[in-house]
């Protein structure tokens, strides 16, 4: 994400923890100067969400938190 922001891409945290979610944001702000944008996800959203994605993208390792997103290769 931190990557994303510094080159002022628009970025969205879709998470279930408000506070920890906006405590990465703040954090995010500090380090590239550019702010992501908080999106409320409940436990059904989450876990459609999730279940998606492991479908369409097996790439992917999606995070379980608002603080990690990475991606494997292969």
């Amino acid at each position: 994400m931190q990557t994303l922001l510094s080159h002022n891409a628009k970025v969205y945290v879709a998470a279930r923890n408000q506070p920890q979610s906006e405590e990465t944001i703040r954090e995010l702000k500090d380090k590239t100067g550019n702010e992501a944008i908080f999106l409320k996800l409940d436990q059904v959203a989450a876990e459609e969400f999730l279940r998606y994605y492991s479908l369409n993208s097996p790439g992917h390792d999606w995070p379980t938190n608002a603080n990690e997103l990475t991606f494997s290769s292969g």
